[in-house]
């Protein structure tokens, strides 16, 4: 899934670190989903 790896790369380059905690990884899968099926729609 693309759009989480970009998530998870913006979040470790805005000093979340290069260990993400597993709830915000978590919370970037299910918002890349949502974005992804919401873009699907248009």
């Amino acid at each position: 899934m693309k759009l989480g790896q970009d998530i998870l790369r913006l979040l470790t380059e805005i000093g979340a670190g290069p260990e993400v905690p597993e709830n915000l990884r978590n919370r970037a899968s299910e918002l890349a989903r949502a974005l992804e099926q919401t873009l699907k729609r248009y």
